[in-house]
């Protein structure tokens, strides 16, 4: 067992798909491929639950954690980061968060916290505790420029320990190569308010009445399914839209390359990895202008941004993109070398190793 500076424990709420697991569980994996010892505790769940789990390459001690607070599971998991001899501990989600803070306080280990939410989309319980114990955090993780400004607002007497590091993806060797007779839209993520699925039917619904041709894909499962499924009815688009829940990742990507254009209706993110994949891959990007989104799109330049709940503009990108193929190309190729130059997995480890080696 490798144990010092070397030695880092990354805690996860689960491994249930999302942005910040993917973020985590790359992160892991390229660490432990550079020679460092990570070992991912993670809170809720066991093991062979999730599907996402079989991506991961390093140990994993599943805690069973009753919450955030569990004082049980602390004990535990704090055994573990002494046993192991862990400096080091990175964490992300409120959960996670929460709980790493308390193992940081009882073990001495410096933490590094990744923070992807803005202050209106917390508790104001999460707020309070983040206010009151913004101090432990040895770093904090800004996945994007909004995140930073917010939390420092809150833990203005730490704001010199808040850093900007975005998600980041590979850059698939190959870009999309669609060839679809009618152009073909992919938007991916949870059917939930967060993702403001039914502004987009409504979008394509407008798309539609006004003759526009086209087929759209919705990766993702959620508790909005049925609410979802009697808006495409409302807007007549049960033949054009075509809802596959949960897929494996594989089918995602399969979805990226044979796509024509992405879209992303987001009511708020944090740096949305669908996106960054999305424009990995050379696809033309409509998203609303959210989170960090604003700071990887720039409009018209790599993909177009519009107002979040407006599908009457959210309407106007998609249907610019749909009549004019060579808008598509120009806008993917430039998407596809935004992420080369800023967004990929090489760029991020380099200043995720930087941050470590200076702990």
């Amino acid at each position: 067992m490798q144990t010092g500076k070397r030695a880092i424990g990354f805690v996860i709420n689960s491994f249930e798909y999302g942005g910040a697991q993917r973020v985590f569980i790359d992160d892991a994996n390229q660490l432990a491929a550079a020679g460092y010892a990570p070992t991912i505790f993670v809170l809720y769940g066991h093991e062979g639950e999730y599907p996402l789990a079989n991506e991961v390459q390093v140990p994993v001690v599943y805690l069973r954690a009753r919450g955030p607070y569990d004082l049980g599971a602390v004990h535990r998991c704090s055994a573990e980061v002494r046993e192991r001899g862990m400096q080091a501990l990175m964490s992300t989600l409120n959960d996670g968060n929460i709980f790493a803070r308390w193992v940081a306080l009882r073990t001495g280990t410096r933490l590094f916290q990744r923070e992807a939410n803005t202050l209106g989309s917390k508790t104001i319980a999460q707020k309070s505790l983040d206010f009151v114990f913004g101090w432990v955090p040895y770093r904090y993780l800004a996945v994007s420029g909004e995140v930073r400004d917010s939390l420092a607002r809150l833990v203005f007497y730490a704001r010199r320990r808040i850093v900007l590091l975005p998600n980041a993806v590979a850059v698939p060797a190959e870009g999309a190569v669609a060839s679809n007779p009618v152009p073909e839209i992919v938007a991916v993520g949870r059917l939930s308010d967060q993702k403001d699925y039914e502004s987009l039917v409504r979008a394509l619904g407008i798309v539609k009445r006004e003759g526009a041709a086209f087929h759209a894909t919705f990766i993702g499962e959620g508790y909005l399914r049925e609410q979802i499924e009697a808006a495409l009815r409302e807007e007549h688009l049960e033949a054009d839209v075509t809802l596959t829940g949960h897929v494996p990742h594989a089918r995602v990507r399969e979805a990226y390359a044979h796509a024509d254009l992405f879209v992303s209706s987001s009511r708020w993110e944090g740096s949305p990895n669908v996106l960054l994949e999305a424009m990995s891959y050379g696809l033309a990007c409509v998203s609303t202008a959210v989170g960090g989104a604003v700071d990887i799109i720039r409009d018209g330049e790599d993909g177009l941004l519009v107002p979040p709940g407006r599908p009457d503009a959210l309407a106007e990108a998609l249907a610019k993109l749909l009549a004019n193929a060579e808008l598509r190309a120009r806008l993917g190729h430039a998407a596809r070398a935004r992420i080369e130059e800023t967004f990929s997995r090489e760029t991020r480890f380099k200043r995720l190793q930087a941050l470590l080696g200076a702990a």
